[in-house]
């Protein structure tokens, strides 16, 4: 992450979109450990990430939410109503939903649909 040194403190800059938007996506391709609570094949991380790109994309690109939409249906295919639910309420998916939703809000507006276009489920 790119910083600055002003005065002995350390400040942030601004999120570079490219860079950083491919390296969260990435996390995505990090598998979990099976777990009862999770139905075969679902990978909580992964769908907290899809689904906050997907909140934080819905009303910037329309046809970027069209393909995560399309990407959560193939990674929760198999999966009820109620254990989707289950999933969304464990601490990895709030986590991951909150982090993607935090990052999603640090991008610059020029770069908003840049970002929704270099979704995981871009190229699908």
């Amino acid at each position: 992450m790119p910083r600055d040194v002003l005065n002995g403190r350390i400040r942030l800059r601004s999120v570079g979109c490219v860079g950083c938007a491919g390296l969260v996506f990435g996390l995505m391709a990090v598998p979990l450990l099976a777990r009862a609570d999770v139905p075969a094949g679902v990978d909580v991380q992964s769908l907290g990430l899809l689904e906050g790109a997907l909140h934080a994309c819905e009303a910037v690109d329309p046809e970027a939410a069209a393909r995560l939409k399309e990407r959560r249906a193939q990674i929760t295919q198999g999966a009820s109503e109620d254990q989707i639910a289950r999933l969304r309420a464990t601490v990895p998916y709030r986590t991951a939903y909150a982090s993607i939703t935090e990052f999603a809000g640090k991008v610059d507006k020029a770069n908003e649909r840049k970002f929704c276009s270099q979704t995981p489920a871009k190229n699908r």
